[in-house]
């Protein structure tokens, strides 16, 4: 089995934010607000670093942005 790269600290700890934070709203404000983290996360450095790498089949070199 093939190594993947350990997850970006960065990234899951604002996932892990978010998860816990819409526990506390209605559903519709809920998926509102995941849509909108799903957005910042996906425009993070590392987001676009990690796409790259994959797509050049190598692993990502993290800068916790």
């Amino acid at each position: 089995m093939e190594r993947r790269s350990p997850p970006q600290a960065y990234v899951v700890a604002i996932g892990k934010a978010a998860f816990y934070r819409q526990l506390q709203m209605p559903q519709p404000l809920a998926y509102d607000y995941a849509q909108d983290v799903m957005t910042m996360n996906a425009a993070a450095v590392d987001a676009r670093k990690g796409l790259k790498a994959f797509l050049e089949k190598r692993a990502p070199k993290w800068c916790g942005r």
